[in-house]
């Protein structure tokens, strides 16, 4: 009986986060907010995807064991990149919370935790093909949520270091906060990961444990977000309407064109020239014209001294 109240708390715990989750996205749509949302959000799918395999276990396991390999590859591949979306999320999320110009951050820079993510397990499929063992598969998922675990923990250790080192103010308070309830349920999980390993415990208790940090968590945010939402989104929309009054200084000083701007913004993002006249429907000698002309505006000679310069001046405006 008790299983199943827990069962149900966790159903109406994720969709009570995903409330107001969702006031606080239409609140506030900076990619600040979407970041946190998207990590919420990713966590409570791979939850609710793990619940639903368990689920269909037990009232269907005639059907599921008839259909296990196909069927458990596709929800185990599915699993493990959702599983691995939360930490990398996170890390996007912490980058743009501790970042006094969050509009710097580049999704390019999520391109080598992705390879390594999707490395293994490419190497693993490639081990079923040519030799037909899972020995790396095996080992891919028996390691994969101690990892995760581990991740979130020095994560969560880590924006509480950074948010403790500036001053306390609200919005480095509501931080604080925040990376408590990443890290007590995920140090509670890794404590429990470690004794469920050693010790043998029933099934039915080691689910009710989870669901129960699950619940925690999802409580805790939000709890959070009905405390410090407005302080939040206030804090991040006057750090967005300082960028834009340091982008027109910039434009002002230079006497950089709208168009120009668009260019600079791309080239900053890593973007190449043939991207840049993809984007802005512009051949690419188009582009090259406008390289050369912000070039010789600003003085410089290549993109390097370009970004140098972009994110200097807004550093000096500070």
């Amino acid at each position: 009986m008790l299983i199943y109240i827990f069962k149900i708390s966790f159903l109406i715990s994720i969709i009570f986060v995903l409330y107001k989750l969702y006031n606080f996205y239409k609140a506030s749509k900076l990619t600040i907010s979407k970041a946190f949302v998207l990590n919420i959000a990713l966590m409570n799918l791979l939850w609710f995807l793990v619940f639903l395999w368990v689920f269909l276990s037990e009232i269907a396991p005639l059907t599921i064991n008839n259909n296990i390999n196909s069927f458990k590859f596709i929800y185990d591949t599915i699993t493990y990149f959702v599983q691995w979306s939360v930490p990398i999320s996170f890390f996007a999320f912490i980058y743009l919370i501790l970042n006094s110009k969050p509009s710097k951050f580049q999704y390019r820079h999520l391109l080598v935790p992705a390879i390594l993510v999707v490395a293994p397990k490419v190497a693993a499929w490639l081990e079923i093909m040519a030799f037909d063992t899972n020995y790396l598969l095996h080992n891919l998922y028996a390691t994969t949520d101690l990892l995760i675990i581990i991740a979130m923990i020095l994560a969560s250790v880590y924006l509480k270091y950074r948010a403790s080192q500036l001053s306390k103010n609200k919005i480095n308070i509501s931080i604080n906060h925040l990376s408590l309830i990443y890290f007590i349920p995920y140090l509670i999980a890794f404590i429990l990961t470690i004794i469920f390993r050693l010790i043998k415990i029933p099934f039915e208790f080691s689910t009710i444990i989870n669901l129960f940090l699950i619940i925690l968590f999802n409580i805790g945010i939000a709890l959070w977000v009905n405390k410090y939402r407005q302080v939040f989104i206030q804090h991040y929309n006057e750090l967005e309407v300082k960028t834009s009054s340091k982008l027109e200084m910039f434009v002002s000083n230079y006497e950089i064109t709208v168009r120009e701007l668009d260019v600079i913004k791309l080239i900053c993002n890593g973007k190449t020239n043939k991207e840049i006249a993809d984007q802005l429907f512009i051949s690419i000698s188009t582009v090259k014209d406008h390289n050369y002309n912000i070039y010789q505006k600003l003085s410089i000679k290549n993109r390097t001294q370009l970004m140098k310069l972009y994110f200097e001046f807004q550093d000096n405006l500070q």
